[in-house]
């Protein structure tokens, strides 16, 4: 659905429909119930708007114990925000408005293992950008897969992956809960984590999972993938 049709769309809505597009035009995943609070509209009639939005193939589900709903893709966000900003809304968006996710725990930690919070979207965010990795979409789902640069990438590190493929889940796109967006997850993630942590790119806060990005660290993702902290 091209952008004249997104506005059309949008102009035939209510303000509630304007704000839960506005919530989504982020990017990221919310639950049903999170955008009927957010745009002070009931549940049902949350949920209804939802289905109506994917079957017109604006909206994508994620399954991750309960759903998660997002914009198909990035360029339909784009589309929406483009739209919706020239209306004027003066509401922060869903995302901003939670100030507990700025937190220390949400910036940089692990989780299962792996690299999450701000951080570790970024990191993968950055991944996807170089082309080390790629998101894939087949039968209505979403998955990470490894290019021929990624291989090199990875071998890079010193990062074992005919090991790492004999896993149960070699590599996996891991909703992050407080970004909302992927970051990398699976056995993939683990090692790529634990290699950063053997090269003191990033040093652990136990017992809990906060992590902190080192100066080494920093110099090293910058330079390998531009990320900049």
């Amino acid at each position: 659905m091209d952008s004249f049709n997104i506005e059309s769309y949008i102009t035939s809505g209510t303000k509630e429909q304007g704000l839960v597009l506005w919530a989504l035009s982020d990017f990221r995943a919310y639950t049903a119930q999170e955008l009927a609070n957010y745009a002070n509209l009931s549940l049902e009639r949350t949920k209804t708007f939802l289905k109506t939005l994917q079957k017109n193939h604006l909206l994508y589900v994620l399954n991750n114990r309960r759903p998660y709903y997002r914009l198909a893709n990035a360029s339909i966000a784009h589309a929406v925000d483009k739209i919706l900003i020239q209306k004027e809304i003066d509401k922060p968006k869903l995302y901003k408005l939670n100030p507990k996710l700025f937190s220390n725990l949400h910036y940089c930690r692990s989780c299962y293992q792996h690299l999450a919070g701000k951080v570790g979207v970024e990191l993968t965010m950055s991944l996807q950008a170089k082309g080390i990795i790629v998101l894939q979409k087949e039968k209505g789902m979403e998955f990470f897969t490894i290019s021929q640069k990624g291989e090199g990438f990875f071998n890079s590190l010193q990062i074992d992956l005919q090991k790492l493929k004999t896993k149960n889940i070699f590599i996996k796109n891991c909703l992050d809960f407080s970004e909302r967006k992927y970051h990398l997850g699976g056995a993939l993630g683990v090692a790529l984590l634990k290699a950063m942590i053997d090269k003191e790119w990033f040093i652990k806060n136990e017992p809990s999972r906060i992590l902190y990005p080192t100066k080494q660290g920093k110099y090293n993702l910058k330079r390998l993938l531009g990320m900049r902290f």
